[in-house]
């Protein structure tokens, strides 16, 4: 029985009087400026059943009621859907038929096209979620600087076991790595990478890190330090929306006045983990 049409807790279809009378006092409009900016595909959007009409997220919460939004409408707080804009797509396509659950390149959302890996995960041999990490990456250094993320990080899937898919990520680059791009920052220069997820399932992504920092004694002797910090998070993916992890991989690397190459102190991100799971499974 569909719920939404008939029996107990049925959902009625709502007419367009009582549409238009539910957006008064918002700037909703009946009429979108093109096919591809309307409210069906708007991130905002929330479908109701499979009629025409739903409600929207950003206007609810505006006006502390619920909204009954027909699909062709439009309002200038619309923000793309990802998954309607930009999947579907050559690259995807391509990436979804690789055999490797590990794929090297940008991710299939990227706009800048930074290059980094990405993990798929698979249930009975079919992808439903694609983890990159590369496209989101900050940094002090000078616009257009390429930053080797797959160089500096190894990606691993270690596959589904039990119902959790598991994902390394290790660094072990050495000192003096990074001498080149601290010559171009005034011998301090700092990044950090925010991991990526588009998922066609709610999902929950537990992940561990360990950081490694390298640094001068403070006082008389020369004695370098080394230490472990140990984090650790979760976060909560809906289905159908690219999110940011909390678990950030960085690196930061100064080198002290007139040391010479390969003797920089750095704080590193030396290994993260991530355990992912379906949300209801």
């Amino acid at each position: 029985m569909d719920f939404y049409k008939r029996g107990f807790g049925s959902v009625s279809t709502p007419t367009i009087a009582e549409a238009l009378k539910s957006i008064r006092g918002t700037k909703i409009e009946t009429i979108a400026p093109n096919n591809k900016q309307k409210c069906g595909t708007c991130k905002f959007y929330k479908p109701i059943g499979d009629g025409e009409y739903g409600g929207c997220v950003l206007w609810e919460k505006k006006a502390r009621r619920p909204m009954k939004v027909h699909t062709n409408w439009f309002c200038q707080g619309f923000k793309p859907n990802l998954r309607v804009t930009n999947f579907g797509n050559a690259m995807q396509k391509a990436m979804l038929s690789d055999s490797r659950n590990v794929v090297p390149g940008d991710a299939p959302w990227s706009k800048l096209g930074e290059y980094g890996n990405n993990v798929k995960l698979q249930h009975n041999g079919k992808p439903f979620a694609i983890v990159n990490f590369g496209n989101g990456v900050k940094t002090n250094l000078r616009q257009g600087t390429h930053i080797p993320i797959s160089d500096i990080f190894d990606v691993k899937s270690d596959g589904e076991k039990n119902g959790v898919w598991t994902i390394e990520v290790t660094s072990d680059v050495e000192e003096g790595y990074f001498d080149g791009m601290l010559k171009q920052a005034n011998y301090q220069m700092r990044f950090t990478m925010v991991p990526q997820i588009y998922s066609a399932r709610p999902l929950v992504v537990e992940w561990f890190a360990t950081d490694e920092a390298l640094y001068d004694k403070v006082g008389s002797g020369k004695e370098r330090v080394r230490r472990n910090v140990n984090r650790k998070g979760y976060d909560y993916v809906p289905a159908g929306q690219i999110v940011d992890l909390t678990g950030l991989l960085f690196a930061d690397v100064d080198r002290p006045a007139f040391a010479k190459e390969g003797t920089q102190n750095h704080r590193i991100t030396r290994q993260m983990k991530f355990k992912v799971r379906c949300r209801h499974g």
